[in-house]
Order: C-alpha cells, then structure tokens, then sequence
C-alpha cells in the first residue's frame, strides 16, 4: 500500500482519508450530472434510445467541465511528481481539486420542467445510487490499493473525464435493473385501471391526431356535459400510462362520458390505450409530420392514428377530418395522408362521419364562414344531411377551432344532444392553458401564451390570430417547431417567412429549428428585426427593451429541456 512507501513518510496515515474525499466529491458530481440525466428521461418517457441521442446531440460526452477538471488533475499530478509543491506525496489533492473545478463550471440551465421525483424515479434513482457507490469503490480499489497513485498519478484524471460517461452508464444500467419491476408495477395499474373503469361504467370517446387533440377533447367534455357529468383525461395525460394513471387517480365516480386523449411515439401504443378503455366513439383530428422524427415516416404516422378507429365495436362510429385540398402554400402530400386516414377508418365496418370546413373534399359536416377576431373565432356549424344549421361562436382563438368546434358538435348530436344547445355550449368554453390563451400582460401589453403550440399548422393559425390584434406591434418569441424529422428545415423555413411577413420583432431562441426559421425570414423582404437569444430570460430583456402600451408578444413553442443545451 502506499502509506508504506518512503515516497510518503509522515503524511502516509492521511492519504487514505483524503483519497476517500476526493472520491466523495466525484460521487457527488456524477450524482449531480445523474439527476440531470434523469431528468431528461422522464422528459423522453423513459425511453434509453432517446437519451442516447440526447446525449450524443447535446456533446454530453465531450463535457467542459470534466475536461478541465481532468486537465487540472493531471497538472497537479505532475507539479507533485516533480517536487514543485510543498507535500509532493499527497496526490490525492490534485483529485480533490479537479473535482471541485468540474463541480464549480458544471450549472446546467434552470429546468423549465423540474424532475418529478414519482414512485418510479425515485425508485431508478436508488439503483443509480447503488450502482454509483460500487462504481466508487472499483475506482478506490484500482487506484489506491493497487498503488497506481505512486507510479501512475495521472490516472486520477481518467474517472474525472469520463464523469459524463459514467453517469449515463450509471443511469442506463439502472434503468435495466428496474425495468422487471416496473413492468410488473404497470401490469397492475392497467389491471386496477381496467377494473375500475367497468365499474364506474361510463361511455368512452377517443380523441386522437397529430395535432388538435387536446381543444377538440375539451370541446368534447364541455358540450357532453349536457348529457351529465363528462371528464376529459387531465393535462397531456395521453399516453397508455397517463390515462391508467386518470382512470385511477382522477376519474370521479358517476361520470357518465369519458373523453380520452391518446397520443403516441410508435404504432401499437394507442391499440393498447383502446384495449384498456374500449372507446365506442373515435375523433380523429388532422394528420401531419408531428413527432416525424420518432415514427420515422409518415406512413407510421397514418398506421398509428388508425388504430384509434380500428378497434372500435361494429355499432361504433368514426369522426374523422378529411382535410383540406391541396393549395399553392401547402404541401400536397399531407392531404394525400389525411385521405388514406379517412379510407382506411371507412373500411374498418363502423359508421364513417367525415367533417371539415368549405375546402374539405366528401366532408357532410362542415365549419363554414369562419370568422377571426381578437375575441375568438366564429362560424357556422352545417350538416345538411341531418338538418343541421347552427352559428357558433366560442372565445377560443384560431381558424382551427372551428375544425375542432365542428368534430365536437358531430359527437353532440351522434349521442343525442341538441347541437342549439350545444353549440351554446361552446360560447362559454374556457381558454385553454398554453394555447393561444390571452393574457393581460405589464403596461397596457397583450400576451397570447401559445407556448404548448408545435405543430406547422398551428403555428401558422397562431400568426394568423396575431395579425388581428390592433396597431401595436407584433412580437413573437420562439425556438421554432422540432420534432418534424426529415421536414424540420422546411417547414421552419415557412414558419419564419410567414412570421416575417406578420412581426415586427422576431425574438428566436437558439436552437437548430431557430437557425433553420432564420434562413426563412432572410428570403423575406421585411421590416421585421430579428434577435437571436440564448434563454427565454435573454428574450425578456429584449422585450422590455422594445414593447410599449399596445403591443402584442406571442410566445410560440416552448422546447423542452432536451432541446435547449446543458451549461
């Protein structure tokens, strides 16, 4: 052992205790870079790949601060060696001091979205801590009690560099640990969930699409109400584990009608959400290239929004948007999808409702004459075949409001509500959080709060709805829309082309969606000046710097923490 060694002599006794220390502070930086980690893949639904990608995308492996923690390692490794400094045998100093430069320039970005310490996680985060102190403790057994500190110092900097590396394996080794066990945990929450939904016995309606989902499920609960007491799955719980979560936690007893948002990241997913809540009526809204980038194509995108319509009963019926025809501004393609969608519904054996507006192709109920202003959105509800011809107007802002206002009122009269009725209904809808909300903001400053918008077509209805508030200015902040795989550079480029045309403050949050809106706002002959910024904080200064009384900020898509940097 080295505190044998003439090399150490008197100070021989304390090397351990300081080699320990400086083990306890990497620990102690690896579990801070774990919890970020963590974070992330709750963010990623838990999905190891996604993490990966992350990491990779992100430079996680190529980290400042573990190479400058390494980099001072190894220079007080050989200033000891070389008897430059007073105690030269103490060489567990130049890790002690590593460890604090890596823990001093390591501060991630403030979370938009804090880690949710669940059951779950905090079980993951038990294993991680285990697997972290065995990690420790080879490290302690290779360096110390194998004597390498003596004839090969420099090597303290390697568990320093690799800090990054280690805190992923850490994290993703752990996550195969656990998964046995959450496997069986999720076995009898969908069980319990299965069960208590048979016995409350309530009518199911799903909602599913690309985008539209969450208004159109509101609009749903809100004019259902009428029949009795109608609830709508909470928030963005829309996956198979967050609506077994609603049904167990949150679904209230006596609810006659529950509406359930199901999204997905694969095909098979939402199969497994209508296995569990057997929806006798479906809502399909528009298809498009949200979440392009997981399915890997669009064909993927239609196969998984087919399986809402595809298990229904044989009595079951299928509202489905049919689309819009193809105009000089938008792609072709997309209507192509949103067709098949429809065939591929009316093929299944259910009754087949397609719905839309004036430009949709074979559609028997339509949003007509539709009607924008700072106060909401205006149309008329007709469905010829049934008689049906109702003005509605609901403060919900956006031209496709009154696409999801159509499907919802197609739901109402189908389970036998009077579409006057419900249609009143609609005029005291709630502004969604999020979605083109209205909010007053500081000194006579209007704010439309769309952050939870990232889709190309609402991204566009969002401008089309700022272009009606007043003379002031128009500003928009954003990172631009991600997620959109091979067609994130063009339809980012549209985005910014538009917002040029309709802003005259574009404030764009760093980000490769933003870089790719900046090349769309340059074909552009406009006014409009553009920031770019480093943090929604950095955009703040800028609009206090540029908005006066009558202004109009809109903030677009706020991207999760993946996309936004580490430090």
């Amino acid at each position: 052992m080295l505190s044998s060694s003439p090399l150490f002599g008197p100070v021989g006794p304390f090397l351990p205790l300081l080699f320990a220390a400086g083990l306890a502070l990497l620990g102690f930086a690896w579990a801070r870079m774990t919890l970020l980690l963590a974070r992330m893949l709750q963010i990623e639904e838990y999905e190891w790949r996604r993490l990966v990608l992350w990491s990779i995308h992100s430079r996680w492996f190529l980290s400042v601060p573990a190479l400058a923690g390494a980099l001072v390692t190894v220079a007080g490794v050989f200033l000891m060696w070389n008897g430059l400094l007073v105690h030269g045998a103490l060489l567990a100093v130049p890790l002690l001091v590593g460890d604090v430069v890596l823990l001093v320039l390591f501060h991630p970005l403030p979370a938009k979205k804090a880690l949710v310490y669940t059951p779950r996680m905090r079980r993951l985060l038990a294993a991680a801590a285990g697997i972290g102190l065995m990690l420790l403790a080879v490290v302690f057994f290779l360096e110390y009690q194998h004597g390498h500190l003596e004839e090969q110092g420099y090597l303290l900097a390697v568990p320093v560099l690799l800090s990054p590396l280690a805190a992923v394996l850490i994290l993703l080794t752990a996550l195969a640990l656990t998964e046995p066990l959450e496997r069986y945990y999720r076995r009898g929450f969908i069980l319990r969930a299965g069960r208590r939904l048979e016995q409350i016995g309530c009518r199911v309606v799903a909602v599913a699409g690309s985008y539209g989902k969450t208004s159109t499920k509101g609009m749903v609960a809100h004019v259902l109400e009428l029949l009795g007491p109608a609830y709508p799955t909470p928030h963005s719980f829309n996956t198979l584990l967050g609506v077994t979560r609603a049904i167990n936690e949150t679904l209230p007893e006596g609810t006659r009608t529950f509406v359930v948002e199901m999204d997905a990241y694969r095909g098979g997913e939402i199969s497994r959400i209508c296995s569990l809540v057997k929806p006798e009526m479906a809502v399909v809204t528009a298809v498009g290239p949200q979440h392009l980038e997981r399915f890997g194509s669009m064909e993927a995108v239609v196969g998984s929004l087919a399986e809402t319509t595809a298990l229904l009963p044989k009595d079951g019926v299928a509202v489905v948007y049919g689309g819009e025809e193809p105009s000089s501004d938008s792609d072709p393609a997309f209507f192509k999808w949103q067709r098949e969608l429809v065939e591929r519904a009316g093929a299944g054996g259910v009754r087949l409702v397609v719905y839309g507006s004036e430009r949709t192709p074979g559609a028997v109920a339509r949003a007509e004459n539709v009607r924008l202003s700072p106060r909401g959105t205006a149309f008329r509800f007709r469905w010829r075949a049934e008689g049906l011809d109702v003005p509605v107007e609901t403060p919900l802002l956006g031209r496709h409001q009154a696409e999801n206002g159509c499907a919802a009122l197609v739901v109402a009269h189908l389970l036998g509500v009077d579409v006057g009725q419900a249609a009143h209904r609609l005029s005291t809808m709630k502004q969604v959080e999020h979605r083109l909300q209205v909010l007053p903001g500081a000194t006579g400053v209007t704010v439309i709060d769309d952050s939870y918008n990232a889709n190309p077509v609402g991204v566009h209805n969002g401008l089309e709805v700022l272009e009606q508030f007043g003379s002031g200015q128009k500003i928009l902040v954003t990172p631009g829309i991600v997620e959109l795989g091979e067609r994130e550079e063009e339809e980012n480029r549209k985005y910014g082309a538009h917002a040029a045309r309709v802003c005259d403050h574009l404030i764009l949050v760093r980000s490769r969606a933003a870089m790719a809106m900046g090349r769309g706002i340059d074909q552009e002959e406009s006014k409009a000046v553009t920031h770019l910024v480093g943090s929604l904080s950095e955009a703040q200064d800028i609009i206090r710097t540029v908005t006066r009384a009558g202004d109009v900020i809109m903030f677009a898509n706020d991207l999760p923490d993946t996309y936004m940097g580490i430090h």
